[in-house]
Formats: C-alpha cells, structure tokens, sequence
C-alpha cells in the first residue's frame, strides 16, 4: 500500500510499504480523511523531535524513522483481528491514536495518555493516517454516529484535546475564559468552550486574518490584539479589572503564556496545552502572588466519545469551517505541509485524502 512517510527534516516520501495484517485484538482501518497536525509539520520543517530517530527506537513500539506520519484520522473498519467482538466490518470510525503499555504506574491508575512509554501512531510507528490504511487497537476506535460525517471524525481528534484542556480549567463551570492563539487547538478550544456553555470567551491574536475571523464566528466575544501594548490589562478591562477565570496558552509561546498569566484572576487557572521548544520564561512573581494554577494539558483520556456525542448534537457550531483545505496524498507536501508552514495564515485543517475514492 502506499504511506507518506517522513524519512528526515523537508524528506516527506510517498512510499509503498507492506499492508498491515491486524494482530489479536486490532482492526484495519481504511482511512477516509487524516488531517495533518501542527506537529506534523513540525517534524516535516526540522525534526525528528517526537519520531525516533535510529539510534532511540520507541520504547513502546521499538520503531525508528522512516515512520508514517497521520494521527487525525477516521475510516472504515475493514478487518477485525481475533478476539475483537467490539467492532464489525464496515463501521465508520473515529481513531484515537495514543498507544500505552498498559504497565506502568500512570496506566494502572487509568491515566493512559501519561503513559512512562506512551506512543503515538504516525510519530511513533505502527503505521499511521497518511496511508491507505492503518492497524489500530480495537478500544481505540469509536464507531460514528450517523449524523457525523467522516470528515468531522478526522476532527475529533484536535476536538478531544481541547476538550480535555477545558476540562482541566473546570468548564463548565466557568463564566469568563481566555485563549490565547488561533491555530487549530486555540480554535478548537473556541468551539468546545462554547459547547459546554462558557457565556463569556475572550480570544488574544492577532485582530485580522481568516483565523481571527473564524475565532468570531466560533462565538469568541471580543478580540484582544496580541499586538496591543498591554494585551493582559486589556482582558482584565473586558472584566471589569477582575479577570478571567481560566485562560489557556494555545500558542506555546512565552507571549502566550504571560498574556494568559496576567489576563487570569486571582486563584484562576492558566492551562498550557502547546508545545513549546526549550523552556519558558514565566512570570512567576505573579503566579505567587495571586496564587495562580498552572496546570500542563497533554492528548486526552476518554474525551473522544464527549466530543462524538456532541459533534452528533450539532454543539460544535461551524465546525465544518475548520477544514480550509481536501488534497490527496501524492499532494500532501505541496499542497498541505507547504502551505501550513508557509501560509498558516491562510488555512487550519488540511484534510488528506490517501485514497480519494474512499472519501
């Protein structure tokens, strides 16, 4: 079968590659849609970061680069492997793509996605979404309910981590929220904030562009300017000078963070759910002193039958809106990786269609 898979920094390959026999307890996927993530691209400008390099194979899979890249994927069930009674043939699935040893002591208290040797399919190894199929744990995939689209299950993914992080921040039991960035997860959390019925959600970004326009239409309630001199006080003057109860660093920048650390009230929450290269230079006096929760946001833990069940209700209003682009793969690089390195501007979601005739 054909899988694109990332070989080195700007060395994206579409290659053929053994097609995946589902073990005991798997199913094969055909992928229908797998979009291509922030950490995607990441890898593609100057990784490996998160994929193994040759001389580091993962722990977990025991894999190096070359690997398949795609994580946000649904499909079709194709095959069932044995002792798999969960999941027909045919089924229209959504695919959770954290993998865990089921070992450790973070997997034994229920917290798989902190998993000592967590994996991700299409970082790394085991296949992944930028392929004409992939083999996946049977507890992984969660079947489509019939008002949601194939396209909208590839969304689930970026949904359910930001909807772990609103989580996390205490919606929604929450009044006032912040999000600083308009990337897709800032998005994202945008949608879900709204879904779980936060009245009032503040975005920091940029005033102008296609991603602040989306942020509106999402429900977002006033734009801060990141560009402003002082975008922190501004929120807080959106408050009435009290603050917002949670705020959320959705762009993993030192910026981000100390907007959000600054825009939150006393004793809110700020919650980091982007990756950032190196550390961060945080403003720690005034985490003390208005004794501020940080709290770091990481995948998800059953989160994606919530989101399923709320994409099935219509909550996520304009989620559609999130997908700026449908490409195949032999156009993945040029048209999907390129532009969402170059022009991120321009788009949020590239959608990738390995097989166009299954979409």
């Amino acid at each position: 079968m054909r899988a694109l898979r990332f070989h080195g920094p700007r060395d994206l390959r579409v290659d053929e590659v053994p097609a995946p026999d589902p073990p005991p307890g798997t199913v094969e996927v055909d992928v229908a849609w797998c979009g291509i993530c922030a950490s995607d691209v990441h890898e593609f400008r100057d990784g490996p970061h998160v994929i193994p390099r040759p001389d580091r194979p993962h722990p977990l899979t025991g894999e190096h680069l070359p690997v398949t890249l795609g994580h946000e994927i649904s499909g079709h069930v194709s095959r069932v492997g044995q002792a798999v009674s969960t999941v027909e043939v045919g089924v229209p699935v959504a695919v959770n793509p954290l993998l865990s040893c089921g070992r450790c002591n973070q997997c034994l208290r229920g917290l798989h996605h902190l998993c000592r040797s967590s994996a991700v399919l299409g970082l790394s190894g085991r296949g992944g979404g930028l392929a004409e199929r992939v083999v996946v744990p049977a507890s992984l995939v969660y079947g489509l309910p019939d008002s949601v689209t194939l396209e909208q299950g590839a969304l689930a993914e970026p949904l359910s981590v930001a909807w772990h992080a609103a989580r996390l921040a205490g919606a929604p039991n929450l009044t006032t929220a912040l999000v600083v960035g308009v990337g897709p997860v800032g998005l994202a959390l945008v949608l879900v904030l709204r879904a779980l019925g936060v009245p009032h959600v503040l975005v920091a970004a940029r005033r102008t562009g296609r991603r602040t326009e989306l942020a509106e239409a999402f429900g977002a309630e006033a734009i801060v300017g990141v560009d402003d001199p002082t975008p922190a006080r501004s929120t807080r003057a959106l408050t009435s000078g009290e603050g917002v109860d949670a705020a959320f660093d959705a762009a993993g920048t030192d910026e981000a963070v100390n907007i959000a650390i600054g825009a939150v009230r006393r004793r809110g929450t700020v919650v980091n759910v982007a990756l950032r290269n190196g550390h961060a230079g945080v403003d720690l006096n005034r985490v003390l002193g208005h004794e501020i929760t940080i709290r770091g946001s990481t995948g998800y833990l059953n989160d994606h039958p919530e989101v399923l069940r709320h994409l099935a209700a219509g909550a996520f209003t304009g989620v559609e809106r999130l997908v700026t682009g449908r490409i195949d793969l032999d156009h993945a690089v040029p048209d999907g990786f390129e532009p969402l390195l170059h022009r991120k501007n321009d788009h949020v979601k590239i959608l990738v269609a390995p097989t166009s005739s299954r979409r």
